[in-house]
């Protein structure tokens, strides 16, 4: 038998064979490509600066900055998942001029333990880039143990409005709260935190404190090129406003295409020396919407007769329980109504007050420091000191006086009568 062998067949197949091998080979090498392991990097110990250690980093690093005072303007630009720790307070950054930390394009970052200190104008403390510098969001920032003093106009934290929101951060958290400080310097009192497009995000556990705030907001949390839900602010402490302490706003910088907000708590914060309110929740400019708004279980320290207490387009639509208005003279008692929800407790600290205060909301109480002390109701001639139109009111520890013994003390009103 005679058999007949095609050698350009077997080439062929042949080449084939080898070409596809190479492909399989190259997959695989893909598939098991070797990822570097994290790696911890030191500064000063095996990096000079902070800024070399950055550039150096791979994916799952994390830069650990010994004790000493870092004269850097530190770039994080296209970084993801890196760690930046410090050893506490010992670990200084303090650019001589200028931003502490500026971040672009990245996502995952953590800075946590250490003290960044920045002075005069448009030296922020950690500067967050976006749209008007042709930067994209950033994704994941968390900062945590980390303490922050600007001296000047300048904000502790401050992210710029970008069009695809910046999303998932967490300044501080349950023990890892944050320290920041802004003092007046170069051309003023700054911000503590300026928050422009972050969403789906998180300010817990944090003592921001104003000192001698001038066109001064503490928090400010903005909806400017993007729609944000889910915005968190709890367990914080702050303190010193020139205006709103903490706002949360709808167009503030931006106003040609109106943006909104769904979802924003208010939970276990203390307020106090704000200017013209506590809280303003609403629209900025233009009519942006802020829906589904919950404050709860705060307290109000009411020290100065304050424009009020929670105010903006969108307060009345918020609900919450559980709050605490302390107030003490000049502050108004009145105003601490007017804010209240069902189930609030309003303390009132011994002092004069002045008579003729309404009260329109249910299941509140009002305690003062008891009547042989000095929390007195001022009543004026025919006048009353307390006019209830609600029910489930508690009032307790007060003292009503009165010149000419016309007056009353409590009157109930019912569909508009009188009943004394």
């Amino acid at each position: 038998m005679k058999t007949t062998i095609n050698l350009d067949s077997i080439y062929n197949d042949t080449i084939k064979f080898a070409v596809l091998s190479l492909i399989f080979l190259l997959t695989l090498a893909s598939v098991f490509a070797v990822v570097p392991d994290p790696t911890i990097r030191n500064v000063p110990g095996e990096y000079a600066t902070i800024q070399t250690a950055i550039d150096a980093a791979n994916p799952g690093d994390t830069i650990i900055i010994a004790a000493g005072t870092y004269d850097e303007n530190i770039v994080i630009d296209s970084k993801t998942d890196l760690t930046i720790q410090g050893v506490g307070d010992t670990t200084l950054i303090e650019p001589s001029l200028g931003i502490g930390f500026a971040i672009t394009d990245s996502s995952d970052i953590t800075i946590a333990n250490l003290k960044i200190h920045t002075t005069g104008t448009d030296s922020h403390g950690i500067w967050v880039g976006g749209t008007p510098n042709e930067y994209g969001a950033t994704t994941g920032l968390t900062v945590q143990d980390t303490i922050i003093v600007v001296d000047g106009y300048s904000t502790g934290i401050y992210a710029e409005q970008v069009s695809s929101p910046h999303t998932g951060w967490l300044i501080g958290g349950s023990e890892h709260g944050n320290f920041i400080t802004i003092n007046d310097g170069e051309g003023g009192t700054g911000d503590g935190l300026d928050l422009h497009d972050v969403s789906e995000s998180e300010v817990s556990y944090n003592e921001i404190t104003l000192n001698d705030p001038t066109k001064s907001t503490n928090v400010l949390w903005t909806a400017e090129l993007s729609d944000l839900s889910n915005l968190a602010f709890e367990h914080n402490t702050v303190s010193g406003s020139s205006g709103s302490e903490v706002a949360v706003l709808t167009n503030f910088i931006e106003t040609e295409t109106d943006y909104d907000i769904s979802g924003v708590s208010f939970e276990n914060n203390t307020f106090s020396n704000w200017g013209l309110r506590a809280i303003r929740v609403g629209a900025g400019n233009g009519d942006g919407i802020i829906s589904s708004i919950e404050i709860n279980s705060n307290t109000f320290e009411m020290t100065e007769d304050t424009e009020e207490v929670i105010g903006g387009t969108a307060a009345s639509d918020a609900t919450g329980t559980g709050n605490t208005f302390n107030v003490e003279s000049p502050a108004t008692i009145q105003k601490a109504i007017d804010a209240a929800f069902e189930g609030d407790t309003i303390n009132v600290a011994d002092g004069t007050y002045e008579g003729g205060i309404d009260i329109e909301t249910s299941d509140i109480t009002l305690q003062g420091s008891g009547f042989e002390e000095t929390t007195v109701i001022d009543i004026t001639e025919d006048g009353y000191g307390f006019s209830i139109f609600s029910s489930n009111i508690t009032i307790d520890g007060f003292r009503f006086e009165g010149d000419d013994g016309t007056g009353t003390g409590v009157e109930i009103n019912y569909e508009g009568r009188r009943r004394d």
